[in-house]
């Protein structure tokens, strides 16, 4: 057992249980796929996304360097447009979690890869000068971590 809180422990078998009743916990995870974006906007964006991850996908397994670079080239050119289309950090975090939860299986696991390291930039969780820009970001690299690590964008 690992104690988690003074409330809950961790079964290393059965999950959160509650220290007082010993009933079982349901630790939520993943964020609300709530947008800011009208459905159309969304949909359009995701479209385009699952398109460009699936062109990683027809480079192969592994892409050699110079297709990575087309790729990751028009990876950047989308991520412009759906900056300036009014997408948040929020929008763009919210659709890498509907792609992984809902069409991890349509895409390529270098795709989800390279995916997943993209999110590591919108969430924080990498050095400074990594941390992925939007329209109305703090100017400063302090200011930006501490607005992106301490999720006041959610």
């Amino acid at each position: 057992m690992t104690q988690i809180s003074t409330k809950f422990r961790k079964d290393s078998t059965e999950g959160f249980r509650c220290k007082d009743c010993e009933s079982p916990i349901t630790v939520a995870i993943e964020p609300p796929i709530v947008s800011r974006l009208n459905p159309q906007q969304y949909a359009s964006g995701k479209e385009e996304l699952l398109t460009v991850l699936k062109r990683w996908e027809a480079s192969g397994p592994k892409p050699v360097p110079s297709e990575l670079q087309k790729e990751r080239e028009i990876f950047d050119s989308w991520f412009d447009r759906v900056k300036k289309n009014g997408w948040t950090r929020l929008d763009v975090y919210n659709l890498i979690w509907d792609i992984n939860k809902n069409h991890g299986g349509d895409v390529s696991e270098y795709a989800l890869d390279e995916l997943g390291e993209f999110e590591t930039g919108i969430t924080g969780f990498c050095a400074s000068e990594c941390i992925v820009r939007f329209p109305g970001d703090p100017e400063t690299t302090y200011a930006l971590c501490a607005h992106v690590r301490g999720e006041r964008w959610k």
